[in-house]
This record gives structure tokens, sequence and C-alpha cells, in this order.
């Protein structure tokens, strides 16, 4: 992958990824519902909310679409009023958990020395105000030229920055954590590099037909950057 000139990154379980453990911020996503949703019996909430994800998520929504979905189902007050004050305290849950991941001090350090060589941007399924208070916050916001969130697609955000940076979609590497962001690099045409979590086990059950990294610290070797 020598020819790379442009490098973008996933945000979720790929920036916000503890490589040690193979775990991230979906996985804090994951137990901030319980939270958004604690007058609904929790025994219940799992199931449903992963059936709304499946739904919802790939590009065709986002936490608000998912509240509610939610709401709706277990016949809750689903107003624009109700949902935002659910995605506040989601939010609110996620960003605090997102900073207590023990990776940022040495995700800064690459950060920096990937922004100085390439080209760096974000393409994440996050919405935009979410993402940017995450990278304000860590003190990353200043390494990316770019920042692409929803309600952009992956597909759209990567032709975005194509078009920006004026390179074929060879010559951009895209580095992403689920199968939907690898078909997203194929329809575009550019490189894709996955970054193997606990929870894609089939990406290290089976091979794959791109490179698997466990941890962002492993791709300046892979792209020849060192």
């Amino acid at each position: 992958m020598d020819s790379v000139r442009v490098i973008v990154l996933d945000f979720d379980n790929c920036i916000a990824l503890d490589g040690a453990t193979g775990e991230g911020s979906d996985e804090i996503k994951d137990k901030a519902w319980f939270s958004v949703f604690s007058d609904i019996e929790q025994s219940l909430l799992h199931d449903v909310i992963e059936d709304v994800k499946q739904r919802v998520l790939g590009g065709k929504g986002d936490r608000w679409d998912i509240i509610k979905h939610v709401l709706a189902h277990f016949g809750k007050d689903d107003s624009d009023e109700s949902t935002k004050r659910r995605s506040e305290i989601f939010n609110d849950v996620v960003q605090s958990g997102i900073k207590g991941l023990p990776i940022w001090e040495d995700a800064r350090k690459l950060m920096s020395s990937l922004s100085a060589v390439r080209p760096l941007y974000i393409n994440t399924g996050t919405p935009r105000e979410a993402a940017m208070h995450s990278l304000d916050a860590l003190g990353l916001a200043p390494f990316f030229k770019g920042v692409y969130t929803r309600p952009g697609t992956k597909v759209a955000n990567l032709r975005d920055i194509i078009a920006a940076e004026n390179v074929p979609p060879s010559d951009l590497v895209f580095a992403d954590d689920t199968h939907a962001a690898y078909e997203a690099a194929n329809v575009v045409g550019c490189k894709f590099v996955g970054v193997h979590t606990k929870r894609n086990k089939l990406w290290q059950e089976n091979a794959q037909p791109f490179p698997l990294i466990r941890s962002l610290h492993e791709l300046p070797k892979l792209l020849g950057l060192e």
C-alpha cells in the first residue's frame, strides 16, 4: 500500500478502540442505551435495540432514529422534545465513557505522526455535533483535514474526500471495523484496511480480501510510512 496518498479513518471502534481488549466506543454506546431508556424494563430492551439498530444503521439513520423507533415500540412519548432529551443523555454517557478509554495519549501521538505525512480525514456514522464534541475534548481535532459524518453516508463521504483531495480513488485508504465499510470502499474504488475488534470475530475466523490490523498503531508499517 505504498501508493496511498490520503488516509481516512472511522472513529467508533477504530480510533476509539482499546487494542488490548478489542473493545471501544461501540461497547460504551451499547451500555449507554440502558441509561437512555432507564424507564423501560431492561430485560425487554436489549433485543429491541439490536433489532432497531440493524434496521436503522448502515447509512439509514442514526441515534435519533433509534430512539424514535424504540420509544414507539414501547408506546412511550416519541415527540421531538422527548427524543432530544434522551439523545442528550446518550451523548453525555458516551462522551464520558470515551474520554475514560486509556488510549488517548498514544492516539494523539499516532494522529500527529500520520497527519504530518498524509492528509488525514474521518468518515463516521456519528452525527457531526457528537463527533466534533469527542474530537475537540480528546485533543484530536487539529490533526484532521476534514471530518465527514452523518447525515452523509460512508460512500458519499468517501466520494467527497476524494473530490476534495483531487486524487484517484485508488490513492485513498479507508480503515474501519465493519463489513459495510469495506463494501463502501469497494463502491468508490479505494483501498481498505479492516480493524479487528472483539465483536467482528468472523474477520479473524475467515480469510478476508483486505489486510487486518488490531490497532491503528499497525497502520504506518502497513502503509510503508515507517
